[in-house]
């Protein structure tokens, strides 16, 4: 049975894999994950290079999610600005607030910290952690909405942002069987591959 025409058929099957994948990356060692942070790194490091300044909207690191405030930094040591998202309400885009190390934060959805008082700024390139992708390009979230909202309405208002999805490479599925509703990717990168997302297809880009 396709589950595209089956929508509490589809969640369920969502959840399940969501579930899943979030517990096999909870379930690497530290030493793992040290040299995956690494790898991730190296990956993001020679794909932002090829963004030139702007705004770098990232995410707090959640569940062993690679942590990317080390980006950050080098981003805006190159002169650009790095934000963290904030929810504003259930069923709303994000909205982006920049950040730096030593700003006052306030916990939200899942205690992750967002800035209290940052300056809200529109996203140009947006690294978006995923607990899983498909061949096609499309991210499997946490089910919320909040990036596929997002990346609509800043689309919808004019902005050119690109959207660099980001998660291990176990966590590749055939498909999430998307719906209307759901983005694909602009870039994927796992700790050993950068993608890019080409015709509903990945395409592995040369090592660099």
């Amino acid at each position: 049975m396709s589950l595209d025409n089956h929508p509490e058929a589809l969640r369920a099957w969502r959840l399940a894999e969501r579930k899943r994948l979030v517990a096999q990356r909870m379930a690497l060692d530290a030493p793992t994950r040290a040299h995956a942070q690494t790898q991730f790194d190296q990956q993001l490091t020679a794909l932002l290079a090829t963004h030139a300044g702007g705004v770098l909207g990232l995410c707090w690191p959640f569940r062993h999610e690679h942590d990317a405030r080390h980006l950050a930094s080098l981003w805006r040591a190159r002169g650009g600005i790095s934000a963290l998202p904030v929810v504003l309400a259930a069923g709303q885009a994000l909205q982006f607030r920049a950040w730096v190390p030593g700003d006052a934060m306030q916990l939200g959805v899942y205690d992750i910290p967002f800035p209290a008082h940052g300056t809200v700024v529109t996203p140009t390139v947006l690294l978006v952690p995923m607990n899983g992708f498909d061949a096609q390009g499309y991210r499997l979230g946490y089910g919320g909405g909040f990036f596929d909202r997002t990346l609509a309405a800043l689309r919808a208002q004019g902005h050119s942002v690109s959207v660099i999805g980001v998660a291990f490479e176990f966590s590749r599925l055939t498909t999430i069987y998307p719906q209307h509703y759901d983005l694909p990717m602009d870039w994927i990168v796992t700790e050993t591959t950068t993608y890019a997302v080409r015709n509903h297809c990945l395409v592995a880009q040369p090592a660099r």
